[in-house]
């Protein structure tokens, strides 16, 4: 199953196809952490992209994301730390890290800890009346980040999908950082 030689994209894909151990754990060098970064960044435009053409159908911008409220009732430094840091390791030690004691039915426990971490993210919303089955489309980027963030723990450890829990987290708040301090944070 592992390819030492083949891109970490392609090895991803393969690896949803059937999920399962990694016969040899990555650590985390510079050069493993360097092309799981590279291949996190594609996942991530998958989900920009997927999201804008939903986007053309589905009005999202009407949906309230609980982010509006915390910065607006905390400081911007509060929420940078409870998103890039405190979130991403809770949020793996409880998805992620239990996926190393599944031997024999990873794949099950692979597929039900995504599920069960992208519907956490249904929280993230502050849907009204008939908004509710828009629930799936509002979480595919935290579904497909969670297979992702599934295939780095299981290829190295639960630190490589920590650090790019964090990183994805991280971009967001620094365009919402650069927006408020170009006084352009009504624009997002």
């Amino acid at each position: 199953m592992t390819n030492n030689n083949a891109p970490i994209l392609i090895e991803f894909i393969r690896f949803l196809r059937n999920p399962r151990p990694f016969a040899h754990k990555e650590g985390l060098t510079s050069s493993f952490m360097l092309k799981v970064l590279g291949g996190f960044l594609v996942v991530f435009l998958v989900e920009i992209v997927a999201m804008s053409i939903i986007q053309l159908v589905v009005p999202l911008d009407d949906i309230p994301h609980a982010l509006e409220g915390l910065l607006e009732s905390g400081s911007f430094i509060m929420v940078y730390v409870l998103a890039v840091f405190i979130a991403p390791i809770l949020e793996e030690l409880i998805f992620r890290y239990p996926l190393g004691f599944f031997k024999r039915f990873t794949g099950v426990a692979f597929y039900l800890s995504t599920f069960l971490f992208a519907a956490l993210h249904i929280f993230n919303f502050e849907l009204e009346g008939t908004m509710w089955f828009y629930l799936p489309i509002l979480v595919l980027p935290q579904f497909i980040l969670g297979l992702y963030l599934g295939f780095v723990r299981l290829k190295s450890n639960v630190g490589g999908s920590i650090l790019v829990h964090a990183y994805n987290n991280a971009i967001p708040m620094i365009f919402l950082l650069l927006a408020q301090l170009m006084g352009l944070e009504n624009a997002l």
